[in-house]
């Protein structure tokens, strides 16, 4: 098996595997009264909401359990690309309903949407008919472009909506001030100089969003920004507590980590 097939194969195992185990056992949690407005977005205008507690759950397992096949399925033993196909679509499609659901109540959160995308790009991405050895590797380079593109594009928003505020105002530091709850880590940042604030925009902005196009670059440039990605939801957890489902999209990002940094070590000497 050729390094950049049995990156897509580990890399199906993680997000049908651990990425689902984390988001199933996590759960959601939201403010009060969040269920009470129904306000459908997409394909959910055509049907009548919201869902009885029973039917979700009743969703939540489906989906759990077409995963955890599919998971199976990928086990060298018994992995067959037509049957991993049939169990992914539908564990794919439930995880749409699923975790599309709470979309529809006039506030988003982004806990889950990355995941649901990597979902349907690996479950429904074709295959290169012209490459017969290794028809599904282009879904490697198919994803990352989807996560650059989908963080450059946050950046783009931000630069949209404020300009350059975000790093040369006291934007970050108001918004860590109307926090309901101050975190140990906010209320010491909060003492800190506005500058400290203005870095940490420019870094955000900047570093984490505006620049993602560059972990296309290599696979030591991939892992660089896998690091710092993972680094930022962390903080902006423990800053801002916006809770851990955020750390779902860290199972997305190991896309980046290429097996031939293994083989191919940058750090090692000649």
């Amino acid at each position: 098996m050729n390094l950049r097939k049995l990156q897509l194969q580990i890399y199906r195992a993680l997000i049908f595997g651990p990425a689902t185990w984390y988001i199933f056992f996590k759960g959601h949690y939201y403010p009060d009264n969040f269920y009470e407005t129904w306000q459908p977005i997409s394909f959910y205008h055509l049907l009548s909401g919201p869902w009885s507690q029973n039917f979700l759950d009743g969703l939540r397992y489906l989906w759990f359990i077409f995963c955890q096949f599919t998971f199976i399925s990928l086990y060298p033993r018994f992995y067959k690309e037509r049957n991993y196909r049939l169990l992914s679509v539908p564990a794919t499609l439930l995880a749409i309903l699923f975790l599309g659901h709470d979309y529809n109540f006039g506030t988003i959160y982004h806990g889950t949407h990355l995941y649901v995308a990597v979902c349907l790009l690996l479950s429904l991405a074709p295959k290169n008919r012209k490459n017969r050895d290794s028809p599904y590797d282009w879904h490697i380079p198919l994803i990352k472009s989807f996560i650059s593109f989908m963080l450059f594009s946050a950046g783009l928003q931000k630069i949209f909506k404020g300009g350059v505020d975000w790093f040369t105002t006291d934007a970050l530091f108001i918004k860590m001030a109307l926090l309901p709850a101050h975190p140990p880590l906010a209320s010491l940042l909060l003492e800190a100089p506005l500058w400290v604030h203005q870095l940490l925009g420019f870094i955000i902005l900047i570093g984490v969003q505006l620049s993602a196009p560059l972990a296309l670059i290599s696979p030591v440039t991939g892992l660089f920004y896998f690091i710092l990605w993972s680094l930022f939801h962390i903080g902006a957890s423990l800053i801002f507590s916006v809770g851990t489902s955020f750390y779902s999209q860290i199972f997305c990002y190991a896309i980046f980590l290429s097996p031939s940094l293994i083989k191919h070590n940058p750090l090692k000497r000649n």
